[in-house]
């Protein structure tokens, strides 16, 4: 059911074999790949950043982003246009990352896996279909069951566009962590609205994006 959107993501250069010949289906996605792979489905080619990048983006946006980062302008990109967004903190004024990692100030967490509902909302934004702006004072026409008031709009959006499905019982598991097959389908539906053949994006090498298994390389 998914081998489509793997096939078109691949031949457009967004995925590629990391050696192993093996596509790790059912692994989940890292947050950082996450970001990584939203842009690239924006038409945006991040991993060579321009001149224009590079000036731009001279300071991190996450305290633990670094600039020698392998997918700093991806991220950095990201949280400019609103893409991303950073963890707030809690009560104690600290953001505990997923791996045990704590924060006094926004971080970014690269490592925390991507759930259901982040990446919808990531690739709902990087489309300009939603904002935190549209999100606000929404009157709930569908009942979802597992959503709060903040994510509705971003699910409701979400099923309309077909990166979301409802499941009989009105309910969405927001929070579960996607699987890779899962975010190809998303993906590659976005990748196909964007229609980022037809705006000119260079389907090259340079441009390429590989996810790596749970076992593989972080980004």
């Amino acid at each position: 059911p998914y081998y489509s959107s793997v096939d078109s993501l691949y031949k457009n250069y967004i995925l590629y074999d990391d050696g192993s010949h093996l596509f790790r289906p059912n692994d989940t996605i890292a947050r950082g790949d996450f970001v990584w792979l939203s842009v690239s489905v924006s038409c945006k080619r991040c991993i060579t950043p321009t001149s224009e990048d590079i000036a731009l983006y001279t300071i991190s946006p996450f305290v633990d982003l670094a600039k020698t980062h392998p997918a700093f302008y991806c991220i950095a990109y990201a949280a400019d246009k609103r893409i991303v967004q950073w963890y707030t903190l809690d009560n104690t004024g600290n953001v505990s990352c997923q791996d045990g990692t704590k924060f006094q100030s926004a971080p970014f967490c690269e490592n925390n896996k991507t759930s259901r509902i982040e990446a919808a909302a990531m690739l709902l934004r990087q489309a300009n279909l939603w904002s935190e702006e549209l999100n606000k004072n929404l009157n709930k026409t569908i009942t979802i069951n597992d959503v709060s008031d903040y994510w509705y709009g971003y699910a409701v959006k979400g099923i309309e566009a077909w990166i979301l499905t409802l499941k009989p019982n009105n309910t969405l598991s927001p929070d579960e962590a996607i699987t890779r097959w899962e975010f190809v389908i998303m993906a590659a539906k976005m990748f196909d609205y964007n229609q980022c053949a037809k705006a000119g994006i260079e389907n090259t090498e340079a441009s390429a994006i590989a996810i790596v298994g749970e076992s593989g390389n972080k980004i």
